[in-house]
């Protein structure tokens, strides 16, 4: 300390310097009278900064002197950009009274640090010390936070945490790169999470809403390019009921002609998974009615092992229709759109033939007629083969949207073969002929007729003459 007795004089000026590093101060006072001040020094400190591990510096310092006392320092670090950014979470308001500190997460690279004492308004400021911080190498994956068992579709109440880290077992913070997940063997297993893959913030990756839908054992693999690892094993069970979803979906159908698939709905958990002890009611509607009516055998319809089969489900009028299955709570389930047509109107002959008569067929495709189908000694010639086809009034073919369709074919006095043909869901003209041989008295008449009919649909004829 260095005290000196002044005498005040009018524009009197005093000043105080010290060769740096070290502080300086000087006041300036103008008047008469008698006074008295003092003077210091306040010593900068010798820092020294090392990286003993990638991502992480080291620095210590040596304490400053000087009166007044210094309270605290402050650290700057400037890259080599001279970019200046704080250091060890200090600034010239937020001192630190430690003589150390070690910063972690520094990107690689080359780095000046300077310390500088803060006492009162005096601060004396090191010289700077250099540094460079290797790149760190990720030469492993680790689950910091394991996943934890739970119910298909539902996320696991631990999402899964994964850290990517050097050789020394320390988190990479400056690595950002992407970390996948997937299940070892699926065995038909879905996983999915809010993300996937996930890019890692600081050197870890942290997953969300993270679920798998099937009952199982699982392990899950985290994969970052060349780096993986495995989780523990974890087990999923089934869920209680959640929701319902369509196994069969109606198809098209004719108005008031009963579906060829009928609905069958099932109750499931969130994962999909099938509740076998569920035996609740499901219901059926049609989403948007606009007047039509749905007529099924029972509805609703109890479950049987949480699977809801409907039977003789129809809709009176036409249109495009989905259904909507609900039971209490659930989610309800909305069918694939399927469409009501108008139901055919006749049956009609198809790539007929006839053998012997004479004349070629007149009438029309709904009622035939030959003439000159010769009589020999009182036994026929002439046949007449043919498929049959679902039509519309005008004789266009109407495609079978219904179940199939059995055509009976009867003669009035002669023979047919087959006696019943099948026009097929999905087609419109029966698979094969049927073959009809007529039969004529010797006296006569000498017609005979064939009549193919089939249920909801006008019946086609066919006359042979001799």
């Amino acid at each position: 300390m260095l005290r000196r007795g002044l005498l005040i004089l009018p524009s009197l000026w005093v000043a105080a310097t010290l060769a740096a590093p070290s502080a300086a101060a000087y006041w300036h006072s103008s008047g008469s009278g008698s006074g008295s001040a003092q003077t210091g020094t306040l010593s900068a400190p010798v820092v020294s900064a090392t990286s003993p591990t990638p991502a992480t510096v080291t620095l210590t310092w040596s304490a400053s002197t000087g009166t007044p006392a210094p309270i605290g320092y402050y650290l700057v670090r400037t890259d080599s950009s001279n970019v200046a950014a704080a250091a060890c979470a200090t600034s010239p308001g937020t001192t630190t009274s430690a003589l150390t500190c070690t910063e972690s997460g520094i990107a690689a690279g080359t780095y000046a640090y300077t310390v500088t004492a803060v006492s009162r308004s005096w601060t004396a400021t090191s010289v700077p010390a250099s540094v460079t911080v290797a790149v760190q190498t990720p030469t492993e994956l680790v689950f910091t936070t394991q996943p934890s068992n739970s119910t298909g579709g539902v996320a696991f109440p631990s999402q899964p945490v994964v850290a990517i880290k050097d050789g020394a077992g320390n988190v990479i913070t400056t690595n950002v790169s992407a970390v996948s997940l997937a299940i070892q063997t699926p065995a038909g297993a879905t996983l999915s999470c809010t993300a996937n893959p996930r890019s890692a913030l600081a050197g870890v990756a942290t997953f969300s809403g993270c679920a798998i839908n099937k009952p199982g054992s699982y392990i899950l693999v985290a994969t970052d390019g060349p780096l993986t690892v495995a989780s523990a094993s974890i087990t999923i069970g089934i869920g209680p009921a959640a929701r319902l979803t369509f196994s069969v979906s109606p198809s098209d159908s004719f108005v008031n002609g009963k579906f060829f698939s009928q609905p069958i709905v099932t109750i499931q958990d969130a994962g999909g998974n099938t509740i076998s002890s569920d035996t609740s009611s499901v219901t059926l509607a049609i989403t948007t009615p606009a007047g039509a009516l749905l007529g099924c055998t029972a509805n609703p319809r109890i479950a049987a092992a949480g699977v809801a089969t409907f039977a003789g489900c129809l809709i009176n009028k036409s249109g495009a229709y989905t259904l909507t299955a609900s039971d209490g709570s659930l989610t309800p389930a909305v069918s694939a759109s399927f469409t009501v047509s108008a139901a055919p109107t006749n049956l009609a002959w198809s790539g007929n033939t006839t053998t012997v008569c004479t004349t070629p067929a007149s009438g029309t495709a709904f009622a035939l007629i030959y003439n000159g189908c010769s009589l020999v000694l009182g036994i026929s010639a002439g046949t007449f083969a043919s498929k049959l086809m679902l039509a519309d009034a005008s004789g266009s073919p109407v495609t079978n949207l219904g179940v199939d369709l059995t055509v009976t074919l009867a003669p009035v006095t002669g023979s047919v073969s087959p006696t019943t043909v099948t026009i097929a869901h999905g087609q419109s003209v029966s698979s094969v002929s049927s073959t009809f041989h007529p039969g004529y008295g010797a006296l006569g008449p000498y017609t005979d007729t064939v009549t193919a009919s089939a249920p909801a649909v006008i019946s086609a004829t066919a006359k042979l003459n001799a």
